[in-house]
């Protein structure tokens, strides 16, 4: 017997998981004690009211605290003791998208408040200024070097922000190398920033240059990696192991390709029929089809009603069909079995047509029963 000469075109559409930025603000302030000075190792608790979502934030020796990147919307604040006793709340706190929210727990000043409001009418807002006859605290030298240290770590990720708007810009103007460009220098300026790296990478992606790609996803992948377990994003996270599969794949690496679809799979298993589907697409392409079936019965494993998987597994195995003697080409079993799988789950689907003709190649019959249902 000798192997058929079975030229298959098959376009397989990767799905590009894409991370969605959305408009966020930076909370920061200082927390002072009854004496005025700074409480060391509390906790500043931000509670969205709207969602729940929570924002644990520590004061450092200077009872100062910092919150980057916070998510809009209204916030109740808690400020927690050492000891991990409540000692005073704020409500009402909106962080603003275009500067620092400046949130201050003065203790003393709050008490000098409270002793005044019977003799003098209660202000209104959401935090507490200087009670009347109450002298002004000045901060120290120390104090005032490292609020400019602050201020000028926000005046950084304002600069971020405009140069991603530029980089943006450029690529809705198809001017992807600019847009690379802009997003290179932003990483050397914000190199702990996984969003920079996340948007360097998806222009180098997009430029077809995935050998540049590669190392701009692993970074990016190492910086949301490094957060704590409770404030790991797993959507973005699996997105991020996905698009770097992709990468390596284009770039001739089909095993490192296979080991992030698999941890994709593994962060977001409610997504994991995409991901080896993915990966099946990527391996097919260069020729592995041997692996990318394995890829294939994974995503069918993970979603039984996954179709295109059993086409796009029928089409790999028509590929090693032979033909004997007698003219009659022979498919490996399970060729038919794909085939028809996918009439089933999708008798009107965009490779029906395309499935019911392989399935005449090999002589094999169309399985009854697979029509589209009437409404």
């Amino acid at each position: 017997m000798k192997r058929a000469m079975v030229l298959i075109t098959a376009l397989l559409a990767l799905v590009a998981l894409s991370v969605a930025q959305t408009p966020t603000g930076t909370v920061r302030g200082k927390v002072n004690d009854e004496q005025g000075k700074p409480i060391a190792g509390a906790t500043v608790s931000f509670k969205n009211a709207e969602n729940g979502r929570k924002y644990d934030l520590k004061t450092n020796a200077k009872g100062e605290y910092i919150q980057v990147g916070m998510q809009l919307g209204e916030y109740n604040a808690t400020l927690i003791g050492p000891d991990g006793k409540p000692i005073f709340s704020l409500n009402g706190i909106r962080p603003d998208p275009n500067k620092d929210t400046v949130v201050d727990f003065d203790l003393a000043k709050e008490r000098a408040a409270a002793e005044a409001q019977a003799n003098a009418p209660q202000t209104a807002g959401g935090t507490a200024g200087n009670a009347a006859g109450q002298p002004e605290r000045r901060p120290s030298e120390e104090q005032k070097k490292e609020m400019a240290k602050i201020d000028q770590e926000n005046t950084k990720i304002r600069s971020l922000n405009e140069m991603l708007k530029q980089a943006d810009a450029a690529k809705a103007a198809n001017n992807l190398d600019q847009a690379i460009t802009i997003m290179q220098q932003a990483t050397v300026q914000g190199p702990d920033k996984e969003l920079l790296w996340i948007k360097l990478a998806e222009y180098q992606s997009a430029g077809g240059k995935f050998a540049d790609a590669v190392p701009s996803y692993q970074k990016a992948i190492a910086l949301v990696a490094a957060l704590p377990p409770e404030k790991q994003d797993k959507m973005k996270l699996a997105a991020l192991h996905n698009n770097l599969g992709q990468a390596l794949g284009k770039t001739g690496k089909p095993q490192d390709a296979i080991q992030e679809y698999t941890s994709a799979a593994q962060v977001n298993p409610a997504n994991a029929a995409q991901y080896y589907y993915n990966l099946g697409a990527v391996l097919t392409n260069p020729g592995h089809t041997d692996e990318a079936n394995t890829a294939f019965d994974k995503a069918i494993a993970a979603d039984p009603n996954y179709a295109d998987a059993y086409y796009q597994k029928g089409v790999n195995l028509l590929g090693k069909a032979t033909v004997g003697k007698d003219g009659k080409m022979t498919a490996p079993d399970g060729t038919a079995e794909a085939f028809n799988k996918y009439l089933q789950l999708q008798p009107a689907g965009k490779y029906a047509q395309g499935a019911k003709e392989l399935l005449g190649t090999i002589g094999a019959e169309i399985q009854t029963g697979y029509k589209t249902k009437k409404k």
